[in-house]
């Protein structure tokens, strides 16, 4: 899809979210404020990015270290869950982000028993993150919250587009560790690279691990690290890699980016600043740089 019509489909989607999957959804009872355990990071962003916070009486383990989520208990992970804590619990919703065919029967059955509804999201593409905000306002009578998030998300994210259009896709490696785990395609990291500028030079679905000769071979004229939250040491560890690539475009012309923001490798409502840190550096003379 082209910058145009990419832009054109984004505004369309947060215009018309109420129209969306709305067919699947079950009506909820006008007054009822369903609480909710989010075992999944990124939907809990979106919770709180949306005003829904509120509701949630749990997260995962693996959320970040938020002061929006400090008061509230940990209730295990996407493997691992705290049925005790759930028992006690009880909330009317528990969100996961399953395969559909991989969820345990247990787990459907042991939900049931606690009158927990399940709501399984995917947030792999930009894409599921508007079709995921607009099943989170349905499910918790928040239709209009989850429109207002939707429309701001699809407007910053139209406002980069608009910044770098006509301009040149610049070739980029985007790691997502320190070492040379790389972002491939059909994902939303991908699909926020594209709408920035940049050409994602890994033609490969997923996660591909390279080896510093495929790295090579790719020839980035941009190099980004996602290292949300790192440490010195993890820091020192990525540019190790890139001192062994002293002739590669990216290192030679000192365009090798490391972001380290919590939220760079989280599918939620700050893929918007993401857009816009790629933007930024792919594109400087496009934000008067």
């Amino acid at each position: 899809m082209n910058q145009r019509l990419w832009g054109r489909a984004l505004l369309a989607m947060a215009m018309a979210l109420g129209a969306i999957c709305g067919c699947k959804q079950r009506p909820r009872a006008v007054g009822k404020r369903p609480t909710v355990a989010s075992l999944v990071p990124s939907a809990t962003d979106l919770l709180i990015g949306m005003g829904a916070a509120d509701h949630l009486v749990a997260v995962s383990t693996v959320d970040a270290n938020r002061p929006e989520l400090r008061h509230l208990p940990a209730a295990g992970d996407y493997q691992n869950l705290d049925w005790e804590q759930l028992s006690q619990l009880r909330p009317d919703v528990m969100i996961i982000f399953m395969a559909p065919d991989r969820v345990p029967a247990a787990l459907v059955q042991k939900a049931r028993s606690l009158g927990t509804r399940l709501v399984n999201v995917r947030m792999e593409t930009l894409d599921n993150i508007f079709e995921t905000i607009n099943i989170l306002g349905a499910e918790l009578n928040e239709r209009s919250k989850a429109d207002a998030a939707a429309k701001r998300l699809s407007q910053q994210l139209e406002s980069v587009r608009k910044r770098v259009s006509g301009l040149p896709q610049v070739p980029t490696l985007v790691l997502s560790d320190a070492s040379a785990r790389a972002v491939g395609r059909h994902n939303f990291i991908d699909d926020v690279l594209r709408l920035a500028g940049g050409e994602n030079v890994v033609k490969a679905s997923g996660w591909p691990t390279l080896d510093g000769e495929q790295v090579r071979a790719l020839r980035p004229a941009v190099a980004f690290q996602l290292l949300p939250d790192a440490t010195p040491q993890v820091i020192e560890q990525a540019q190790r890699l890139w001192q062994t690539l002293p002739d590669m475009p990216a290192v030679s012309e000192r365009r090798v980016y490391i972001l380290r923001e919590w939220w760079v490798q989280q599918p939620g409502l700050h893929v918007g600043d993401l857009a816009e840190q790629f933007a930024r550096r792919l594109h400087p003379a496009a934000y008067g740089k």
